[in-house]
């Protein structure tokens, strides 16, 4: 029985464990995609985008834990030497979310509301 329940609780880690590197690939290839896609510098500031890619990639698929891949997909992003992008583990939104929610209800305050010149 304790052999068993040993196979079964190697099978769930390992199975876990690939889920994680699965889903850390998809996200680092999405990231990547998107900067190519929609970065509004096509020459990328001069850095060879697709190398920066390469390079990446198996640092990605051998990141150890989820610290480890959001440092590395960062420190990709900072070779674009942009200050105002970055990627933030889901965990750390609620520390930006109150800032967040600072910024909308400023912006909803200043900005008119479009109804506002029909009323009365």
């Amino acid at each position: 029985m304790r052999k068993i329940l040993s196979v079964l609780i190697l099978v769930f880690i390992a199975t876990v464990s690939c889920t994680t590197k699965y889903k850390n690939m998809q996200s680092f290839e999405s990231v990547w995609q998107t900067i190519n896609d929609k970065h509004i510098d096509p020459t990328f500031g001069g850095l060879d985008w697709l190398e920066v890619h390469d390079r990446y990639q198996p640092q990605i698929a051998a990141a150890k834990n989820e610290e480890e891949f959001y440092l590395l997909v960062n420190k990709m992003l900072f070779e674009l030497n942009i200050s105002h992008i970055a990627v933030v583990p889901p965990d750390d939104l609620d520390q930006i979310d109150p800032v967040l929610s600072a910024c909308r209800y400023a912006h909803r305050r200043a900005r008119p509301r479009a109804d506002a010149g029909r009323a009365g």
